[in-house]
């Protein structure tokens, strides 16, 4: 899922995968994906919060791919056995200090607690 900030000055992206995997893992392929584009791309942030009940990894990389302008990707890492979350913003690092605030809501909305039963009103 991807979703747009209303200033369109940042993006948010869901990556959901029934495949199960670990936050560490999430963060190492992240940051592989990252420095196939450029190749200092680092982790300037890394702590295990709880979110809604769940323990997640949060993470800030800084990159700047070939082509395009630099970038800070702010993200919320989680893995299980059952499956792999990561819940991303990507924002340019001039707009990151006006936007933080929405984006930590966001991110901090993030509900990992679900069920396989449907659940009706």
């Amino acid at each position: 899922m991807l979703f747009d900030h209303r200033t369109g000055l940042a993006q948010a992206r869901l990556i959901v995968s029934p495949q199960p995997g670990t936050a560490e893992g999430l963060k190492q392929e992240r940051l592989a994906r990252l420095r196939s584009m450029d190749k200092k791309a680092s982790i300037t942030y890394e702590k295990t919060l709880e979110v809604n009940g769940f323990p997640v990894l949060s993470v800030r990389l800084n990159a700047s791919p070939d082509t395009r302008k630099p970038v800070v990707i702010w993200s919320y890492l989680y893995g299980d056995e059952e499956r792999s979350v990561e819940l991303f913003a990507v924002v340019e690092p001039g707009v990151l200090s006006r936007l933080i605030g929405d984006i930590n809501e966001m991110l901090n909305g993030l509900d990992l607690a679900y069920s396989a039963e449907p659940v009706l009103p």
